[in-house]
């Protein structure tokens, strides 16, 4: 923006600051990608879709997905400000919604099949879950190298698989995936599995 773009970038850098163009190759000035993962926070995370011009009427669907558990949207619309957000902690879902003056909004709540009709206002709904949208911190999708640097995973290494320590290949690996490691042999996946849970549980004490 500072540099006067008016589309989304290939790159950040596409424009320098001496304003020259980057010399590097795949350097479109007008590439979607990323505003396509914005699109998705806006209109699936927080749920936000217009129904008719100016917000006039819009609707507020809040989907989950696993690893997030809270989100916030506000947008400026020309009738005011509309703001949509939700949490999923603790057992309970929070949903707060503010609806502009003279606009209407269809809100489905998570996990909820009933739409309401809302007028202009602020709402907040509460209710029970039983959905969990925490993760572990490591999974089969952390790089070995980060594995290899955790004191739980070395102490059950040098117990159960010294050898696997001191093999020279593993500097060549150690920036792939476990799962990436796995598709060469499963025998080492309850070992691998048995440290990701000593991992997981260390960094929650």
């Amino acid at each position: 923006v500072k540099m006067g773009a008016t589309t989304i970038w290939e790159r950040w850098n596409s424009i320098r600051p001496d304003g020259s163009f980057n010399p590097a190759i795949m350097n479109s000035l007008n590439h979607y990608a990323y505003g396509s993962i914005g699109n998705w926070l806006y209109t699936k995370l927080c749920g936000l879709e217009i129904l008719e011009p100016g917000y006039k009427k819009f609707a507020l669907r809040p989907q989950f997905i696993k690893g997030i558990t809270h989100a916030e949207l506000t947008y400026e619309s020309v009738y005011g400000k509309i703001a949509i957000a939700w949490r999923c902690e603790g057992g309970k879902i929070t949903v707060d919604a503010t609806i502009p003056v003279n606009t209407t909004a269809e809100l489905t709540l998570p996990e909820q099949t009933e739409t309401l009709t809302l007028g202009s206002g602020s709402y907040r709904y509460e209710y029970a879950t039983e959905t969990s949208l925490e993760i572990d911190r490591y999974s089969l999708e952390t790089p070995l190298h980060i594995i290899l640097e955790h004191p739980a995973a070395q102490a059950i290494f040098a117990q159960y698989a010294p050898e696997f320590l001191e093999n020279p290949m593993l500097e060549y690996v150690k920036n792939e995936p476990i799962t990436a490691l796995l598709a060469y042999g499963e025998s080492m996946r309850p070992l691998f599995e048995q440290v990701l849970t000593a991992m997981n549980q260390a960094d929650k004490r």
